[in-house]
């Protein structure tokens, strides 16, 4: 048999695409940049959640409301919708579980104030669950956010439903390294955005660790407007003597804030070694503190020499930048134009479902006010009735009927007064109808 010709070959498998190998290799590279940056390292605009934050959180809430659960559990349903890295979602959950939207039970780990880290305990000797707090933010909402098809085929949520982006309040630094593209994360307390929101104002931004924010020369203004600025964090630091009295140094305090850096304690390693000043980690339940002394009848170093030092390595200088995603391009948003989405998307979120439960509501009183006219007509005037008839000679929606016939006949002799239902449902639709959003947020704003 001869050989056949290109042309014949093409004839046969006309799916067949002829390609450069370079051509090939920039559709291949153009495809993952867009995987990496819109579906995995980027955080979503609309919440603030890389994919997996989002996994893991929405996860959470397949389980009973209240309830903790053994950690591997959680970790398993996270499989349902993506092969996620184990480690990664055990570093992960412990950032939730101290930053409050996840609580557990066992250690999740945490980084001292001299860098030195503690890992989380395996997931078989943990357990967890979402906070009651997320509960009440999320609970009645996640039903109601667009789903889409998950890689494994489950659907989930396209976004949680938050009132400001998560990433901008967890206690660890959240940052993104996509291609071409990277991004890091500022941290600020969920009361001081609603503040500077509603205010303007980014001078009133404050961390949501147990940090100082040094906002004469951080360039809040421009991370406000762009999306872009530097922000310094430092730690509380103050003159202390040592139990005994007889040293005097620099006490580091914080509750919480190692998350987001660890002074640069590597300074004072010379000085340890030439027997000038010893550190001492004083860390207790009250939260991290670092001690530097002046080592006693020591020469060349005074307590204000230690200080002097200290403010040095006690701060951390960091440029963000605010680069999101909305799955189809990433972007640098600018602080307020990102709280100013996020905020008007969770009160819009809020009003729709409201305006169902009042719908739900408002239904649920006509059919008990038709229970009793229902229940008369089959008990005491035709058994048989069929629903088409019951509507012609009751004049009550086939909608109605429906819902009413389909409970048991035992249920209908028994519940012939529906007076105190109708009273309980009216009163419910009057808060209903009276129920403000803002003030609904503002009050959940003032618990986290």
């Amino acid at each position: 048999m001869g050989r056949k010709k290109k042309e014949e070959i093409l004839r046969e498998h006309k799916e067949i695409e002829l390609k450069s190998i370079g051509e090939y290799s920039k559709e291949a590279f153009l495809d993952y940049g867009d995987y990496i940056n819109n579906h995995r390292h980027m955080v979503e605009v609309k919440d603030g959640c890389k994919i997996s934050y989002r996994r893991l959180i929405y996860s959470a809430t397949q389980f009973p409301k209240g309830k903790l659960n053994p950690t591997t559990n959680l970790v398993s349903n996270v499989s349902n919708y993506h092969a996620h890295d184990l480690a990664g979602l055990g570093g992960l959950l412990s950032v939730l579980v101290n930053s409050g939207v996840m609580k557990g039970e066992g250690s999740f780990g945490y980084m001292g104030i001299d860098g030195d880290e503690t890992p989380p305990a395996s997931f078989r000797y943990t357990k967890s669950g979402l906070s009651d707090l997320y509960w009440e933010i999320m609970g009645d909402l996640i039903k109601d956010v667009p789903y889409t098809e998950s890689e494994i085929g489950p659907l989930e949520p396209e976004y949680l439903p938050v009132i400001f982006p998560l990433c901008l309040y967890l206690s660890g630094t959240v940052q993104g390294l996509g291609v071409g593209i990277s991004s890091l994360y500022p941290n600020f307390s969920p009361k001081s955005l609603y503040q500077a929101y509603i205010n303007n104002n980014p001078q009133l931004l404050e961390p949501n660790v147990d940090l100082i924010i040094d906002k004469k020369n951080s360039e809040l203004e421009r991370l406000w407007k762009t999306g872009k600025g530097r922000v310094i964090y430092a730690y509380k630091i103050s003159r202390h003597k040592s139990d005994d009295g007889k040293s005097e140094g620099i006490l580091f305090e914080t509750k919480d804030g190692t998350g987001i850096f660890t002074p640069k304690f590597s300074k004072f390693k010379k000085l340890v070694e030439d027997g000038k000043v010893y550190m001492e980690d004083l860390t207790d339940f009250d939260g991290h503190k670092y001690f530097i002394g002046r080592v006693p009848g020591a020469k060349g170093i005074t307590p204000n020499d230690i200080e002097d030092l200290s403010r040095k390595i006690c701060y951390d200088a960091t440029t963000y930048q605010l680069n999101v995603t909305d799955g189809k391009s990433a972007f640098r948003i600018p602080l307020y134009d990102w709280l100013d989405y996020t905020y008007k998307n969770y009160i819009n979120l809020i009003i729709e479902v409201n305006k169902k439960k009042i719908l739900k509501c408002e239904f649920d009183i006509m059919v008990q006010e038709a229970i009793p006219g229902i229940a008369d007509y089959i008990l005491n005037r035709n058994p048989k009735a069929s629903n088409a008839e019951i509507e012609r000679a009751l004049g009550i929606s086939a909608e109605i009927i429906e819902v009413v016939m389909s409970k048991p006949i035992s249920y209908l002799r028994k519940n012939k007064d529906t007076a105190e239902r109708i009273k309980a449902l009216k009163d419910r639709l009057k808060e209903l109808k009276k129920f403000d959003p803002y003030r609904y947020t503002e009050e959940i704003i003032e618990k986290l």
